[in-house]
């Protein structure tokens, strides 16, 4: 008897520990937010998986759980699962359930963050702060609105008492018989408009004749446009393209489109005609243009056609604007966000369409942890909502063609331009900044930045400046290498040539767009607005005059330097020179007269120059293709860049030799290139190192990816190196 209690106990002992075993080491665990307010994104709270919830808990799912020492029932979102417990497995406790047909906004987000870390690299705190864009909660913009506290009978009383007094105050009486006639003033008006002093406001109030409301109001970044009753006739081409995709739609084939679209050829009238479609179906809509080419111009075009249903983001907007634009998309109160990437994570509850126009651009790449591109994470938050992805471009990246080409996307073809109604000039210099360079004509010395490994750059005004840290000296006289006074600098910038553009034709009226002229908030509207009317003969400008611009009058387009992006490190060169050129050359001709473009090269064999002069995308797109899937750069392949940065020189070189060590073991086959230094080595006295990882799966390398974290978490060495990662980097890191 005594010999089976032992065993028994034994057993019982057993499967005690075994149970404790199977809890801490196979079970799963979430990491949760309580609150999805901005302030608080850094706090999660961890909580066991059970085993009957394992299928349906994933990355977004709301769920109530028991918090604090009495258990109350709240609710929370999944942001992270793990198989490794963060604290003492004892003292944490299990998910309560799911909320069941949980549809919440902040569900898809956090989904959307989900996907940015795993497939772009960065932290779930990281990828949250990049979806939820609001960092924190701007002050409510509120209104004073004045009303009657008593009945319309009682109010005319009060008015005839008032006319009895010959001494009355006149303010009362005009408050009294505006009020007479309309429900609510808005306190601006009686103050300002109506000349009401507030002290007689403030007496009605206190003697309970009228009440003073504060209201919510909403910041609006533009200006009120009602709906143009004109409707746009679509030619043939386009109302093909745009019944095609609503077909779709209508039958739920929810697909990602490419819109190939000669420049000129009237992509736009062809989005905004499915964009009615989905309005109508009380879904909501994105449409996301480059930040370079979200312009006066273009915005009007969707105001004009959709009024108050329209608003926008853009870079220069103030906190509180944008913070008001985002809760304006979650009430309901619009239908349409237009904006530069940030926009694609606007919380519209019930989103139908995502537009990405001019899809090739390099701006749709995030330069900051997540690197994520708008393109796929498009993509992906359709899949999340069940919505229609369209892509558009005269010169498609060649990532989006291939896959069109493939049948990945449905490709729609518009070969014919849409006529305009507008004769002027535009000056495009392929060149970033304003003078280049400045060098010894003897011994070929370039004066660099002490800071970053770059050239300084000569400004008017006796200055150089560095275009990256902004450091600034004065300009030098001599070289402080050989002591040579024949220095100066490469003279190609667009004050320059505004300068000989006058000499030659001193009665032309001439505009200069870059970043000096642009600098104020409405700087791009002002120039862009007086060129469309007019009110200039002559734009000189570099790649911000011809992104997305519509000037009908433009008869003849001069490009100057046409080759000199061709010379860039970057295997994106051909493809950036030819997309530039071919925006520019249709900036000619879109009226009724015909266009001509004028392009100045040093290599104009070069298939690049010659299919954009040529307007051949097809031609240029095979012989790009080709020169990819020889050298096995994406699209043809993947590759990960992974760069590695220390205020120590010695650290970051050491710590990038260790990752290509770590590549090497995770995956022996996998090609690597590097390490070596950054394109720019040193940057803000900080000294970089890249390492590129090429594979043709993109799973390999986000294997790779998920093998270094693991191995930095663990890592004690070189712990003041930063390291982060590019997936498919569309310019050299």
């Amino acid at each position: 008897m005594k010999l089976v209690f032992k065993i028994n106990l034994f057993y019982h002992i057993e499967f005690k520990i075994k149970a404790f075993y199977d809890k801490i080491f196979f079970m799963k665990y979430a990491d949760i937010i309580i609150d999805i307010s901005h302030e608080r994104l850094d706090k999660t709270f961890e909580y066991i998986v059970p085993a009957d919830l394992e299928d349906v808990i994933t990355e977004g799912v709301q769920v109530v759980i028991p918090f604090g020492a009495a258990n109350r029932a709240i609710t929370g979102y999944v942001v992270d699962l793990h198989d490794t417990p963060k604290f003492d497995v004892t003292k944490l406790k299990p998910i309560a359930r799911v909320v069941k047909d949980s549809i919440a906004i902040e569900s898809q987000l956090i989904s959307l963050a989900a996907f940015l870390k795993r497939n772009y690299g960065s932290t779930m705190n990281q990828a949250l702060k990049t979806v939820i864009p609001i960092k924190k909660r701007e002050n409510e913009k509120l209104k004073k609105e004045i009303s009657l506290a008593v009945s319309i009978d009682q109010a005319r009383i009060e008015l005839n008492e008032l006319l009895t007094n010959k001494r009355h105050a006149i303010g009362k009486e005009r408050l009294l018989r505006e009020l007479l006639t309309v429900d609510v003033l808005d306190w601006e008006l009686a103050t300002k408009k109506l000349q009401i002093p507030t002290a007689n406001i403030r007496d009605l109030e206190s003697k309970g004749i009228i009440k003073i409301d504060s209201v919510r109001t909403f910041r609006n970044p533009h200006m009120n446009a009602d709906a143009n009753a004109k409707q746009i006739t679509l030619n043939e081409e386009q109302e093909a393209a745009a019944e095609q995709i609503k077909a779709d739609i209508d039958t739920g084939r929810h697909k990602t489109y490419l819109i190939h679209g000669v420049t000129g050829s009237g992509k736009t009238e062809v989005y905004m005609d499915v964009m009615d479609h989905v309005i109508k179906m009380g879904k909501q809509v994105i449409v996301l243009i480059p930040e370079i080419a979200l312009t006066y111009q273009t915005v009007m075009r969707f105001y004009t056609r959709f009024g108050d249903l329209v608003s926008i983001l853009n870079s220069r907007m103030s906190p509180g604007e944008r913070f008001d634009q985002f809760e304006r998309a979650k009430s309901g109160e619009i239908s349409i966000m237009v904006g530069p990437r940030s926009a694609l994570f606007t919380p519209f509850p019930n989103l139908g369409l995502i537009i990405i126009d001019e899809e090739h651009e390099p701006s749709y790449k995030s330069e900051v942890v997540p690197r994520y591109h708008a393109r796929e994470t498009a993509v992906y938050r359709a899949g999340l909502t069940g919505a229609t992805v369209i892509l558009g471009s005269a010169t498609p990246s060649l990532e989006a063609y291939s896959r069109a080409v493939s049948g990945e996307y449905k490709l729609i073809t518009l070969n014919k331009r849409a006529k305009g109604q507008d004769m002027a000039t535009c000056v495009f210099l392929n060149r970033r900044g304003l003078m280049g360079f400045v060098s010894c004509r003897a011994c070929g010395h370039v004066l660099k930045c002490p800071h970053c490994d770059v050239a300084l750059h000569l400004h008017y005004g006796g200055v150089m400046k560095c275009h990256y840290c902004g450091y600034t000296t004065k300009a030098a006289k001599t070289c402080p290498s050989c002591g040579s006074k024949y220095i100066g600098s490469f003279k190609a910038g667009t004050q320059r040539l505004e300068e000989i553009v006058k000499e030659a034709f001193p009665t032309a009226r001439v505009l200069r767009m870059d970043a000096d002229t642009t600098s104020g908030k409405n700087g791009h509207e002002e120039i862009l607005s007086a060129f469309a009317a007019h009110e200039a003969d002559v734009l000189i400008g570099t790649q911000m005059i011809v992104k997305g611009h519509d000037f009908g009058k433009v008869t003849l387009v001069g490009i100057i330097a046409a080759d000199i992006s061709l010379n860039e490190s970057d295997f994106h060169s051909g493809e950036r020179t030819f997309q530039l050129l071919t925006q520019a050359v249709g900036r000619a001709g879109r009226g009724d007269e015909p266009g001509i473009a004028v392009i100045q090269t040093y290599q104009p064999e070069n298939y690049a120059v010659v299919s954009s002069a040529n307007q051949d995308y097809d031609s240029f797109f095979k012989q790009e293709f080709a020169y990819r899937r020889l050298l096995q750069y994406p699209p043809c392949s993947h590759i990960l860049g992974i760069q590695v940065s220390s205020e120590k020189q010695a650290d970051a070189i050491a710590q990038a030799d260790i990752l290509a060590g770590v590549i090497r073991s995770v995956d022996p086959e996998i090609i690597i290139m590097g390490p070596e230094d950054a394109y720019i080595g040193k940057l803000k006295d900080i000294y970089r190192r890249v390492i590129y990882v090429k594979a043709d799966e993109y799973d390999r390398l986000v294997k790779v990816k998920d093998e270094i974290d693991k191995f930095l978490l663990e890592q004690k060495q070189y712990r003041s190196t930063s390291t982060w990662f590019d997936f498919d980097p569309i310019s050299t890191i």
